[in-house]
């Protein structure tokens, strides 16, 4: 597979993951439950995969980016939940791919990745889309003011997991090597604080926290193949592009819920729509 394609490929599969995750915020199950389930199984394709070409390896190095991607990962899940319970999914969502301004200003900057006019454009339009996209004036769907310091906390713990991916790269790390520790890390983290939380969540049931486990672990298995097909595009390819092919899965998640949840998008959103297919195309203008 080019990296162009493993890039769309993640794309869709990892935006499955993240409306599954808005599923559970609907449903009220248990964060922490949730996200153990995630990790675990995670982590198990991760292992299952280094297994297979025998490149599983520990070093101080990698431990020090696994747990960098980690605490992305965690906390980037943990306040995009809390976002999806306070706030709009359909405006959640597209905010989070804000954080492809970061990382695309880091790999042209400090790692000086060149991309044709073309595929610029392409990205710019993609940005635009996805902001576009972002765009409701509808405040009343907002149950919180936290909401938009939950966004802004995920959207920096976002960056540090993808930039983070893009960091151990450029350092000669097998990708998959510090996922699967970085999944790993995460679960503990997840288990600590179902340890701190024990006296809160006992006032669910059991049933609630086995039904969030379970769906956690499909969330797992739908995010490490993204996350895993991610760190092989942009093992070869550039990612001041193939981070915002990879973000452009937050479309494919507000069509789901538009769909499965019946929230609805303006015309001015629809716009976006055109804007994504038009940067794709300018995108893979090779």
């Amino acid at each position: 597979m080019t990296w162009l394609s493993t890039a769309l490929a993640s794309t869709m599969i990892f935006g499955v993951g993240s409306f599954l995750l808005k599923v559970g915020s609907h449903h009220r199950f248990p964060g922490p439950s949730l996200l153990l389930g995630l990790y675990l199984s995670g982590s198990a394709i991760f292992l299952g995969a280094l297994m297979t070409t025998s490149n599983l390896s520990l070093t101080w190095t990698a431990v020090l980016f696994s747990i960098l991607i980690g605490l992305g990962s965690y906390y980037g899940n943990t306040f995009l939940v809390k976002a999806y319970t306070t706030g709009p999914a359909a405006l959640t969502s597209p905010l989070m791919s804000l954080n492809i301004l970061l990382v695309i200003m880091m790999s042209t900057l400090i790692f000086h990745e060149r991309i044709s006019q073309w595929q610029y454009l392409g990205a710019a339009c993609m940005m635009c889309a996805i902001s576009l996209l972002g765009i409701n004036f509808n405040h009343t769907l907002m149950k919180s003011r936290m909401w938009i310091v939950f966004v802004t906390l995920a959207i920096l713990f976002i960056f540090m997991r993808e930039g983070g991916l893009k960091i151990a790269h450029e350092n000669g790390m097998n990708n998959i090597n510090v996922l699967f520790f970085g999944y790993l890390f995460a679960g503990v983290l997840a288990v600590g604080k179902l340890w701190v939380s024990r006296k809160k969540l006992s006032s669910l049931s059991t049933s609630s926290h086995c039904q969030a486990f379970l769906l956690g672990t499909t969330i797992g298995i739908f995010s490490a193949t993204g996350m895993g097909l991610l760190a092989y595009a942009i093992a070869h390819g550039p990612a001041s592009v193939i981070v915002p092919i990879f973000s452009s899965r937050n479309f494919l998640v507000v069509i789901l819920f538009v769909i499965f949840f019946k929230e609805k998008l303006s015309l001015l959103q629809w716009l976006s729509v055109g804007l994504l297919i038009l940067g794709m195309i300018l995108i893979t203008h090779i």
